[in-house]
């Protein structure tokens, strides 16, 4: 998973910054650009940190990580995306449903879209090795699972799944059974004898 916890967005300023240390008054940030410039933001400043930062969709979640999202970005378009942030924003939208396709239309706007894609191309830019790390773990972890052990897996499970048919199928037999089988009638109780007259 794509490590963002270093980085954030201030309300009131433009582009990406990386969280370096805290203060007594705030916390010392550094632009995430070309020449990187130190700053300090104040308590008060809204700082959102990219890890904790959801977009609307319209699925039974109700919502996908920026994370997922920028991993998605990265999956297709490695060096970075083709669309241009002063584009039209009808194009934005339609390129982002190319990269969430359910996304809430009517909670995400352009504008969202345009501050996405400026994060993507920065952190691309700046740090391009996080999202090579997770690409390398992801072929790492597929590999650790050889085809045949997947398909031994598989067997398994379909073993499983037959076992669990044939009992299903045993219990409903003897269900019928029960059922067509004709319901006995209880015999009467014999009469008790009256005793005899003294």
């Amino acid at each position: 998973m794509l490590d963002l916890k270093e980085y954030a967005a201030i309300a009131g300023k433009p582009g990406l910054y990386k969280i370096l240390k805290p203060t007594r008054t705030g916390v010392i940030i550094e632009s995430v650009e070309e020449k990187p410039q130190r700053t300090t933001a104040n308590a008060t400043a809204k700082v959102s940190l990219l890890k904790e930062i959801t977009i609307y969709t319209t699925d039974v979640v109700g919502s996908a990580t920026l994370v997922s999202i920028l991993e998605t970005l990265y999956a297709k378009y490695p060096e970075g995306t083709p669309v241009n942030t002063k584009s039209d924003p009808a194009d934005l939208l339609e390129f982002f449903g190319e990269i969430l396709p359910d996304y809430d239309r009517e909670r995400v706007y352009a504008s969202d879209v345009k501050k996405i894609v400026n994060w993507y191309n920065l952190l691309l830019g700046y740090n391009p090795a996080m999202f090579e790390e997770v690409t390398a773990v992801d072929e790492a972890e597929t590999a650790e699972t050889p085809i045949a052990e997947n398909a031994a897996i598989i067997a398994e499970e379909a073993k499983a799944v037959e076992a669990t048919s044939e009992a299903v199928a045993e219990v409903t037999a003897i269900e019928e059974k029960v059922e067509a089988a004709p319901e006995e009638t209880p015999k009467p109780k014999k009469a008790a004898k009256k005793a005899k007259a003294e």
